[in-house]
């Protein structure tokens, strides 16, 4: 029933459509663009650079960037990957 991955795929699917829609739903009116996160709803959920990780001290951002998408473009083509 899971396939030969066991349900990997639809469970990775899922989480970044889900958390791309949880950033949307705290960006609110703050949106940047077309269907784009705002830039302080994607750092506390997780976004990485130098500043969350030097500055704040935030390490794990390395890790927790990759389930976050700046806009619809972005998570349209991660997903079909």
């Amino acid at each position: 029933r899971l396939g030969h991955d066991l349900g990997f795929v639809p469970l990775v699917m899922g989480a970044t459509i889900t958390l791309y829609a949880l950033s949307l739903l705290l960006s609110g009116a703050n949106m940047q663009g077309l269907l784009a996160p705002s830039t302080e709803v994607l750092f506390l959920l997780g976004a990485s650079g130098a500043l969350p990780v030097f500055e704040y001290g935030r390490w794990w951002t390395v890790i927790t960037a990759g389930w976050l998408h700046a806009g619809i473009l972005h998570v349209f083509f991660n997903v079909m990957w």
